[in-house]
């Protein structure tokens, strides 16, 4: 089944092992013949949820971004690589046979809460206008200062501990931004030992679960068949942000632009989705006050009649 014309929407891909994010847009785009993006990029060796975007809901990618994300990821202690995961060159191995399960659990607390991260070497923030894995590349070490993230749960789930490697797997429920490789990283500093990310898949981001995800092979399969189940609407990948009802009239004068003036009791968003009385999703925006105390709504970006 072809499709020419523009769909606007959200698949919940579930991507493999092996390719990146950008290859996984590029699979879709070809089935599709559309626009396309995603929100969020997966490492190539991680697996898991990858919100593919479609049209209009490219635009949206922002706000799915602002989604806590879910990670389960697998730590190997006494090897350290260069990108903090599997992924990189060894840079040193050491024994680690004398950690202990109490050793491990001791040290989780903190990494519970907010914390402070610094980014690993390897990756794509910009230094310079240049991704910091090409200066990885060429040997030279950026200084990166450290942010701040939130963890707000972190599991233990199994453990493999007596070897000269113990491995531990652990669930992470994380703010945007955060990065598993230097959790990772960082804890096998904090014990001593040095190690590295040895697998990841992120179980959600935001509404967008593992348990609903497909890989490219079922999406292209359901596509064949003519299913159309896997589009999701525009609203699906933003759900979490308030949604404000306009009229008609409002929506009228919105999508050119104009502010609206409240009545009633209302209280500010910094944030908010404009549904039509039909629900039809026009924009996004936000309700503040004006000089003179009024309440107002203003969009900030439209949606409707964009490409």
């Amino acid at each position: 089944m072809k499709y020419l014309n523009q769909i606007d929407g959200f698949i919940n891909i579930n991507k493999d092992a092996g390719i990146s994010s950008h290859d996984a847009v590029a699979a879709v785009r070809r089935l599709l013949r559309c626009k396309v993006g995603h929100a969020g990029t997966l490492d190539p060796a991680a697996t898991g949820v990858l919100p593919i975007c479609l049209g209009k809901a490219t635009r949206l990618a922002e706000y799915v971004g602002l989604c806590s994300k879910s990670y389960r990821g697998e730590i190997t202690f006494g090897i350290t690589t260069d990108s903090y995961d599997r992924a990189g060159e060894v840079i040193s191995r050491k024994s680690a046979e004398h950690l202990s399960l109490e050793d491990i659990k001791a040290a989780l607390p903190r990494f519970r809460g907010q914390i402070m991260q610094e980014p690993p070497m390897v990756s794509a923030l910009k230094y310079q206008g240049r991704p910091l894995y090409k200066f990885a590349r060429e040997g030279v070490n950026i200084d990166r200062a450290p942010r701040e993230v939130s963890i707000y749960d972190l599991g233990l789930v199994s453990w493999e501990i007596g070897g000269p490697h113990p491995r531990i797997t652990l669930d992470i429920h994380c703010s945007k931004g955060t990065y598993i490789r230097s959790i990772a990283h960082d804890m096998g500093e904090a014990l001593g030992v040095g190690a590295h990310l040895s697998a990841l898949c992120r179980t959600f981001v935001g509404p967008f679960l593992l348990d609903n995800a497909l890989t490219l092979e079922q999406f292209a399969s359901l596509l064949e068949a003519g299913d159309e189940s896997w589009l999701l609407p525009m609203s699906y990948g933003i759900s979490h942000i308030p949604e404000i009802i306009a009229s008609n009239e409002q929506v009228s004068k919105l999508i050119h632009g104009n502010t609206i003036f409240l009545d009633g009791e209302q209280e500010p968003y910094p944030l908010c989705r404009i549904n039509t009385l039909s629900g039809e999703l026009i924009g996004m925006g936000k309700i503040e006050k004006d000089d003179a105390g009024s309440f107002c709504l203003v969009i900030n970006k439209v949606l409707v009649g964009a490409q």
